[in-house]
């Protein structure tokens, strides 16, 4: 037996907006771990902590236009 499923238009865009907002809700993570990386550093300056910052920087660089 052979299932046909269609989607509405509406369906469609209620999943892409759906998918819109996680990769919004992401990107807010991974600034809010960055804020508080720079926040740390400027209260106590480590090597962990900076060394933690290059790292992040890096991911940042990989995945900018993600």
């Amino acid at each position: 037996m052979l299932l046909q499923t269609s989607l509405s238009a509406e369906t469609i865009r209620g999943l892409l907006a759906d998918e819109e907002r996680e990769r919004a809700a992401r990107w807010a993570r991974i600034q809010n771990q960055f804020i508080i990386l720079q926040i740390r550093n400027q209260l106590e300056p480590s090597q962990q902590t900076q060394t933690a910052l290059k790292d992040f920087l890096v991911f940042l660089e990989e995945y900018k236009d993600v």
